[in-house]
C-alpha cells in the first residue's frame, strides 16, 4: 500500500475530493408572525357571540332568572399570561308566574388569565385559561367566594373556556403559494411543506409572537449557467406582461391597505406604488436578464419598502381585515426569507402567486391582475389629484394615434384594431362637444403644429401663453399657500423646457407625430402612460397638447406641496431654490428620487440632468425665457 507520509494516499484523495464538493444541507427558513392583541380581542368577542357594541351576553336564563353580561371588555399581557378584564352586569330575580321578579342589577369586575400555548393537532394557536377571579365594581375586593361566586363561576368558564386562533387558513394559503412560486419537483415542495412547525408562543407587551419555521431539503446545487441564447420576441413579450402583472398586483394591494389607512399610511402607500411603476419603467427600458429575473428582484424590494407600512396598516385595520392581512404579511415574508436562504432556490414572482396573494386580501374582487388604463378615480383621489381632469380636446383630423400597447384591453390583433378605431371614434365625438370652449381658439392651434423656423416664435409665444393657463388652473384647484405660487410658476415653465423643449408634436419624414422618448414618456411634459396610469386619459395626453400640461402641472404641484414643501427641502443649504430642484428630481425619478441633488452619491448622469434643470430654472427666474429659441435652431 502507498503512503503519502503516514496517511494513506486513498485517504488523501478521498479527503481532497470531499473538500472539492460543494455540500449540499438542508435550510432552516423561519418566518415571524406576530398577532396583536387587537386581533386577539377580535376572536374572543367572535368566541362569545359579542354584540356590534362588545357586549356579550353570558348567562340569559328567563326559568331561573338569572342574566349575566360582559361589556367594556380590555386585553393585557401580565407576566407572559394574558388578562382579560370585563364589567359584569348580574341580574337576579324570583320566578313568578311565568314572570321574573328582579331587583337591580349589580355591577363587577372578572378578570381572566390565559397561558398561550400551540396546538400541533388542530394546527391552532390556544389561550388555555388558568384562573378566573371575580371583584367588586371597584375591582379592589376580591369575591371569588360566596353565593354570587357559585352562580357565576360555572357560566363564564363554560362559556369563555379558551381562545383558538386557528393557523389552518394560513397554513393552506402558503402552502398553495409556495407551489407557485417554487420551481421544484413535488415531491421536495411536499417534503418542505411537511415540515412546517409553530414555535412556542409568547406574550410580549402588545402582541402575541411565534415563528412558522421550515426546513428546505437538501438538493443538487445548479451547475454554473452557459451562455443563454437571447430571448425571442415571445418571451420578451411575456417579459412585459409579467411587470405589467406586478404593477397591477401592486396597485390592487395598495389601494386595498389604503382603504383601511390614515391620510399619513396613505400618501406612504402612494410614494411606494409610484416609485415602483418608476422602476418598471425603468426595468421595461432594460433588455431582459436571463441569469436574473427582474420582476422578483422588483418585487421583493417593493416589499422591503411596503413591509412596515402593511404592518402599520394591519394595526389600524377594522377587525375584520386583521386575519387577511396577517395571512398576507406572513405570506410574503417567507417569500422574502426564502430568497435570502438562497439565489440557487429559484423563487419565481408568478401570475398564478400573485393571484394567490391578492386572494387573501379579497377573495372576491374581479382579477386582481388586470391590467387597465381606464381612468381610476380612487387611485386619483389617493393621490389628492380630486376629479378627473376636464376631457381632453382632440381634432377630428387628429394626426395623432395611440400605440396598441397602451389600447385598455389585452386582445387578439384583429379585435384590438377594432378596439382602437371605436376608441378612436369615441374620443372624437366625445372631444368635439366636451369642452370645446375650455382652450380660446388661438391656442387650439397648438394640436399638430410643428413650428418652421419661420413661425417658432409665435408657436413659443403661445406654448407659454398654454403653461401659464395650465398652471393657474391647477393653481386654482389646488390649496398652495400665495408665497409658492411663483416658484410653481417658474417650475412648470423649467420643467417643459427640460422635458421637450417646449415641443409636443415633431414631424418624421412626412408625419407629425408625438414628441416619445424611450421610456414611452410623451409630449411637452413627457408624460409616461404607464406610471401615470389610472390617473389620466392616455389619448389625451398623447393626443392633446392642453391636457398633457395639465397632467404635468399637476404631477408636479403634487410632488412640490407634498414632497419638496412637505420635507422641508429649502431648509438645506440652497434655500428656496431647493424646492424646485427637489420637484423636479421626483418628477424625473419618482418620490424616491425627491433629495438625489444634494445628495454626494448621486450618479453622474443624474447629477447632469439636475444642473441642466437648475440652469433652465436659473434662466426662467431670470426672465430669459428667449433662450429656449436656441432648442429649434
Amino acid at each position: 500500500m502507498f503512503c503519502f507520509g503516514k496517511v494513506p494516499v486513498w485517504v488523501v484523495t478521498i479527503f481532497c475530493c470531499l473538500c472539492l464538493v460543494r455540500p449540499v444541507y438542508a435550510r432552516n427558513i423561519s418566518v415571524p408572525v406576530r398577532f396583536d392583541l387587537d386581533l386577539i380581542k377580535q376572536q374572543f368577542l367572535a368566541d362569545v357571540n359579542a354584540a356590534p357594541d362588545g357586549t356579550a351576553v353570558i348567562l340569559d336564563d328567563k326559568e331561573a332568572c338569572q342574566r349575566l353580561a360582559l361589556s367594556n371588555i380590555r386585553l393585557s399581557t401580565v407576566s407572559g399570561k394574558l388578562c382579560i378584564t370585563a364589567r359584569m352586569e348580574a341580574l337576579a330575580g324570583i320566578p313568578l308566574n311565568d314572570q321574573c321578579i328582579t331587583g337591580q342589577p349589580t355591577y363587577h369586575i372578572i378578570e381572566i388569565l390565559q397561558e398561550p400555548y400551540f396546538d400541533n393537532a388542530t394546527r391552532s394557536i390556544v389561550l388555555h385559561t388558568v384562573n378566573l377571579t371575580l371583584y367588586d365594581e371597584t375591582g379592589s375586593i376580591n369575591l371569588s367566594h360566596g353565593p354570587l361566586w357559585n352562580v357565576v363561576k360555572e357560566p363564564l368558564y363554560r362559556r369563555i373556556g379558551d381562545i383558538r386562533i386557528s393557523f389552518q387558513p394560513l397554513i393552506e394559503n402558503l402552502r398553495s403559494l409556495l407551489e407557485q412560486s417554487l420551481p421544484w419537483q413535488q415531491q421536495v415542495i411536499s417534503t418542505t411543506l411537511d415540515s412546517l412547525h409553530f414555535s412556542r408562543p409568547v406574550l410580549a407587551q402588545d402582541a402575541l409572537l411565534l415563528h412558522v419555521s421550515f426546513s428546505v431539503p437538501e438538493q443538487e446545487q445548479y451547475s454554473p449557467h452557459l451562455p443563454e441564447p437571447a430571448l425571442s420576441d415571445a418571451e420578451i413579450a411575456a417579459f412585459r406582461t409579467r411587470l405589467e402583472q406586478l404593477d397591477a398586483f401592486l396597485t390592487f394591494a395598495i389601494k386595498q391597505f389604503a382603504r383601511t389607512s390614515d391620510a399619513a399610511l396613505q400618501h406612504a402607500l402612494v410614494e411606494v406604488l409610484l416609485d415602483a411603476r418608476y422602476a418598471i419603467v425603468e426595468a421595461l427600458g432594460l433588455p431582459p436578464s436571463v441569469k436574473e429575473d427582474p420582476v422578483k428582484q422588483l418585487f421583493l424590494r417593493t416589499w422591503e419598502r411596503l413591509a412596515p407600512l402593511v404592518r402599520a396598516v394591519y394595526r389600524q385595520a377594522p377587525s375584520q381585515n386583521g386575519f387577511a392581512y396577517l395571512g398576507f404579511i406572513t405570506a410574503v415574508d417567507a417569500l422574502a426569507a426564502l430568497d435570502r436562504a438562497g439565489p440557487d432556490l429559484g423563487i419565481e414572482i408568478s401570475a398564478d402567486g400573485l393571484r394567490r396573494l391578492a386572494r387573501m386580501l379579497d377573495a372576491t374582487a374581479p382579477d386582481p391582475l388586470f391590467y387597465s388604463l381606464e381612468l381610476d378615480p380612487e387611485l386619483r383621489a389617493l393621490l389628492g389629484f380630486g376629479p378627473p381632469l376636464p376631457p381632453p380636446e382632440i381634432p377630428q383630423d387628429s394626426p395623432v394615434s395611440v400605440p396598441q400597447a397602451y389600447l385598455p384591453f389585452s386582445l387578439p390583433c384583429l379585435l384590438q384594431t377594432l378596439a382602437a378605431f371605436l376608441w378612436d371614434a369615441c374620443s372624437e365625438g366625445f372631444a368635439s362637444s366636451a369642452h370645446a370652449e375650455n382652450l380660446p381658439n388661438e391656442l387650439k392651434r397648438l394640436n399638430s403644429w410643428v413650428p418652421s423656423a419661420q413661425d417658432v416664435s409665435d408657436y413659443l409665444l403661445l406654448i407659454q401663453r398654454l403653461l401659464h393657463d395650465a398652471a393657474t388652473k391647477t393653481l386654482g384647484s389646488n390649496k398652495l399657500p400665495d408665497r409658492f405660487h411663483q416658484i410653481y410658476t417658474h417650475i412648470v415653465l423649467a420643467a417643459a423646457w427640460q422635458e421637450s423643449c417646449w415641443r409636443h408634436f415633431i414631424r418624421n419624414g412626412d408625419t407629425i407625430t408625438v414628441l416619445t422618448s424611450s421610456a414611452g414618456s410623451v409630449g411637452i411634459m413627457q408624460i409616461n402612460a404607464k406610471v401615470w396610469r389610472g390617473v389620466y386619459d392616455i389619448k389625451g395626453i398623447y393626443a392633446d397638447i392642453a391636457y398633457n400640461a395639465r397632467a404635468g402641472c399637476e404631477i408636479l404641484l403634487h410632488y412640490l406641496k407634498d414632497y419638496a414643501i412637505q420635507k422641508s427641502e429649502e431648509s438645506y443649504p440652497g434655500g428656496i431654490d431647493n424646492l424646485a430642484r427637489a420637484t423636479y428630481a421626483a418628477y424625473n425619478g419618482g418620490p424616491a428620487h425627491l433629495s438625489r441633488y444634494r445628495q454626494a452619491t448621486t450618479s453622474t448622469s443624474l447629477q447632469q440632468i439636475d444642473n441642466l434643470f437648475l440652469g433652465k430654472y436659473t434662466a426662467v427666474k431670470e426672465g430669459r425665457l428667449h433662450e429656449i429659441a436656441g432648442c429649434y435652431n
